[in-house]
């Protein structure tokens, strides 16, 4: 960026200007909360800080929402095939007790990766040997669902 040695006194001062340039407006300063002088001076610093502070939020959720997918598909992964597996959360949400009624439903715990504790699943059997996971699956995830708007 700068540059030496200086022959002509044009030189010296297209590198002071460039210097100036980078130090007000390119380069976040520690002490001014990672802002640019020119960011303060103008006024935009606590725009700039509010929309970093939303857009840290926004991530935050994603990462959660993404370490929750990845619970539910460990839990899901330790079902056989004609069983499903949910977590504590879901067995334990208002109307499920309801929908698995009539099912084979046995609980144990299990260690999953990426979580610091061991889980309590439910392995849940279908109702009869005759009956089709679909009508089971969309009671109970109906229910569930029923039970997520009404806390969230």
């Amino acid at each position: 960026m700068f540059e030496a040695p200086y022959y002509v006194p044009g030189d010296l001062r297209d590198q002071i200007d460039a210097f100036v340039e980078h130090y007000n407006h390119r380069r976040y300063h520690e002490s001014l909360g990672n802002l640019t002088p020119a960011d303060v001076y103008f006024g935009r610093g606590q725009t700039i800080l509010l929309e970093r502070e939303r857009i840290k939020q926004q991530t935050v959720l994603k990462r959660r929402l993404q370490h929750h997918q990845q619970v539910a598909a460990r839990v899901q992964n330790l079902a056989d095939a004609d069983e499903i597996c949910i977590s504590q959360d879901v067995h334990d949400a208002t109307r499920v007790e309801a929908a698995l009624q009539g099912c084979g439903v046995n609980s144990q715990m299990a260690k999953l990766r990426g979580v610091n504790h061991d889980l309590r699943v439910f392995r849940i059997a279908p109702p009869s040997a005759s009956a089709c996971w679909s009508c089971s699956l969309s009671s109970l995830l109906s229910a569930s669902m029923a039970s997520r708007r009404k806390c969230g």
